[in-house]
């Protein structure tokens, strides 16, 4: 038995030259518009008093934004190691979370110089253990996470790049 696979070059030129998904212009603009909201409602928490609840909803959001990125890059992933064919119709979908891995870094950084003193404690107050102080120091801890997060980034962006060159190799033949 072959191991080889076929492709469908019909189907993958028709997928390639379809047309690109179009938001209409009154859903973009409520999608905006709840963008808007959702920054207007963190700076209103922020300064009524309650920063550190407004910090700790946008840390909270970020790492589920950026875990479903990285969650959709597996799944990428994984349909581009089985050659799964019958993934074709979502499969951009899932290609298309880790672009979120764009903004992510900026998220981080936000977190960082603004947020970190609100959510983690421990950052002004002793820890009580030596070994603990440098281990969950301010620097220490987003130094690590900077490296974790960047390690996903550089890993997601190449499994999806690979899923669409092999497409692209595959209908230029």
């Amino acid at each position: 038995m072959s191991s080889k696979v076929s492709y469908n070059l019909d189907n993958i030129r028709e997928i390639l030259n379809a047309d690109k998904f179009n938001v209409s212009k009154s859903l973009r603009f409520i999608l905006l518009g709840l963008v808007i909201i959702g920054i207007v409602a963190f700076f209103m928490i922020l300064n009524h008093g309650d920063a550190k609840r407004a910090w700790a909803v946008f840390q909270v959001n970020s790492i589920y934004w950026t875990v479903m990125s990285a969650a959709g890059t597996c799944f990428t992933a994984v349909f581009y190691i089985t050659n799964a064919e019958w993934s074709r119709p979502v499969r951009r979908i899932f290609e298309s979370y880790s672009n979120f891995f764009l903004i992510s870094p900026l998220l981080f950084v936000i977190m960082y110089f603004f947020g970190a003193d609100h959510v983690f404690s421990w950052i002004h107050e002793p820890v009580g253990t030596k070994g603990k102080d440098f281990w969950l120091s301010k620097d220490f801890l987003y130094l690590r996470d900077l490296l974790a997060l960047s390690l996903i980034i550089v890993i997601s962006r190449k499994a999806v790049k690979l899923t669409l060159k092999r497409h692209l190799l595959v209908a230029r033949s």
